[in-house]
């Protein structure tokens, strides 16, 4: 049997998603748990920094700040396409951010995700319209 953080049971009809430790901490009960980050490694990290050449992947840091800044292993780390979005969660997509351009970043994301979910699409799992009815040709 399930227990939630205080030991008590959960109510009946409900499962304990409060609390995801394999996630790292709380989240939400309404959020997909399908989503999960994994473990980003000092090795991977030091492979996405190669990759960048040590400069942060912001598309518009060197006009912020006037050139790239330099990215580090404590830097901020950012998927390139959110795992809301279906992105991977896997080296490849993601990148090194200085922290002014992280911020920018995850308001454009969280922008783009609430723009899916409005759209009716948010897990990417929307059915094609159905043929050969009356109107659909």
């Amino acid at each position: 049997m399930d227990f939630d953080i205080w030991g008590k049971p959960p109510k009946k009809g409900k499962s304990n998603q409060l609390f995801n430790p394999g996630f790292g901490g709380f989240s939400s009960p309404n959020k997909p748990q399908n989503t999960t980050r994994g473990t980003l490694y000092s090795s991977d990290k030091d492979k996405i920094l190669q990759r960048q050449r040590g400069k942060c992947a912001g598309k518009n840091c060197s006009r912020n700040h006037g050139k790239k800044l330099p990215v580090n292993i404590r830097s901020h780390f950012d998927h390139i396409k959110p795992l809301a979005l279906l992105g991977k969660d896997i080296p490849s997509n993601i990148q090194a951010l200085c922290a002014n351009c992280h911020q920018e970043k995850t308001r454009e994301d969280r922008k783009k995700i609430a723009e899916t979910k409005k759209n009716g699409n948010a897990s990417g799992n929307m059915k094609p319209p159905k043929r050969g009815g009356l109107f659909n040709f």
